[in-house]
């Protein structure tokens, strides 16, 4: 499973590996119930911080896509279904992308999985 994670993050920051572990639970690699390895387990194999790993796992749970159960560690979430409060969580609808975007993120620039990102310009605003 580290494997699976470690191998799909090309972008080693908290907003990379966030966008690698949502992509894989998109895409159905990481199913529903899965116990994702420890922050440490992950920061050690990809040579970062704890701390930088903790962010992208936050990332991550605002975003619906994982949710940590106290000592027992940190799983992949069950979408919630259409029919309930909240309805189906962003990472489920639209190509994903860390919960620190704004809501209209696959048409802006600041997400790097967006379609429309433009390589190097920033508008000013």
């Amino acid at each position: 499973m580290i494997e699976l994670i470690t191998g799909a993050v090309d972008d080693r920051s908290a907003r990379g590996i966030a966008a690698a572990v949502g992509r894989l639970v998109s895409a159905g690699s990481l199913p529903v119930g899965t116990r994702l390895p420890t922050v440490r387990d992950v920061a050690r194999e990809l040579g970062v911080s704890p701390t930088t790993v903790s962010e992208a796992w936050r990332s991550l749970t605002r975003a619906g896509a994982i949710q940590t159960r106290g000592r027992s560690g940190t799983f992949v979430a069950t979408p919630a279904a259409p029919g309930r409060a909240g309805g189906t969580p962003r990472w489920a609808r639209t190509p994903w992308c860390p919960a620190t975007c704004p809501p209209a993120c696959p048409t802006t620039t600041c997400c790097p999985t967006s379609p429309t990102r433009s390589s190097g310009s920033a508008t000013a605003g």
